[in-house]
C-alpha cells in the first residue's frame, strides 16, 4: 500500500501508484495533479494502516437513526405492517377511534400495499411492537 504526503495533508492508502509526467496515477484510475496538491511525496504506508474518519456528527447520527425508523416493518399474524412514525400515528388514531365506536376491526393497508381485514387486536399489537422498534434505536449515545 502506498499513501502520497504532502507537507499538510496524506492521500490514501492506494493499492498502486503510478508516477507520470503531470499527476499520481492511483489504483487505475485516480489522477492526482502534481499542479493541485503541490510538493509531495510517495511512501510506503506503514503495516495495519487505515483511515481514521472523523466520529459522525450528531445530526448524522439523528439522520441515520430516521432512516432506521423509517424502514421499520413488523409482523402480526403473518401480516406486515409498516411501523414508521407516520403509520404508528394512524395505527393509534384508528384504535382510538374503534375505543370509541366499538369497532373489532378495519380494512388495513399493508406493506406491500394490499388492502385487508385487521382486528382491533392486530393493529394494536402492530403498534406495540413498532413503538418498541423505535424505542430500540431511538437514543443515541452520547
Amino acid at each position: 500500500m502506498k499513501l502520497i504526503q504532502t507537507a499538510t495533508e496524506t492521500f490514501g492508502p492506494f493499492h498502486t501508484v503510478e508516477v507520470l509526467s503531470d499527476r499520481y496515477r492511483c489504483n487505475g484510475d485516480l489522477d492526482i495533479q502534481f499542479d493541485v496538491i503541490g510538493d509531495s511525496q510517495l511512501v510506503d504506508a506503514p503495516d495495519g494502516y487505515a483511515i481514521q474518519l472523523p466520529p459522525p456528527t450528531r445530526d448524522e447520527l439523528k439522520a441515520q437513526r430516521q432512516a432506521v425508523v423509517d424502514a421499520i416493518t413488523v409482523t402480526v399474524n403473518g401480516k406486515i405492517f409498516d411501523g414508521d412514525e407516520i403509520s404508528q400515528g394512524r395505527m393509534a388514531r384508528a384504535l382510538r377511534v374503534a375505543d370509541i365506536t366499538g369497532q373489532t376491526s378495519c380494512t388495513w393497508v399493508l406493506h406491500d400495499n394490499s388492502a385487508v381485514e385487521v382486528t382491533k387486536e392486530e393493529l394494536s399489537q402492530a403498534l406495540a411492537l413498532a413503538m418498541q422498534a423505535q424505542e430500540a434505536v431511538w437514543v443515541i449515545p452520547e
